[in-house]
């Protein structure tokens, strides 16, 4: 008998991840709303989840979402 992995069983993450592949999701709208990718959307879900930053290095991405999610930060501004 075959075992059947799920995205749950496999995510090397302490947190669960279920695809949100559906258009309801958060993430698909901010992606639909802002013109941007969902990959990068689901970074800002996980930083709204968390209540972390999102640090990105793509200045783009940081301009086009600093003004709504004050939490996306340029890799600029991080000081070491």
């Amino acid at each position: 008998m075959k075992q059947r992995l799920s995205i749950a069983t496999c995510s090397p993450y302490p947190f669960p991840c279920q695809p949100p592949w559906r258009r309801e999701t958060p993430p698909f709208r901010t992606a639909l709303k802002y013109n941007h990718s969902f990959y990068d959307a689901l970074y800002g879900a996980l930083a709204i989840d968390h209540r972390c930053d999102f640090v990105t290095a793509e200045r783009a991405l940081a301009n086009k979402l600093q003004g709504v999610f004050p939490f996306v930060v340029h890799l600029s501004a991080i000081k070491p």
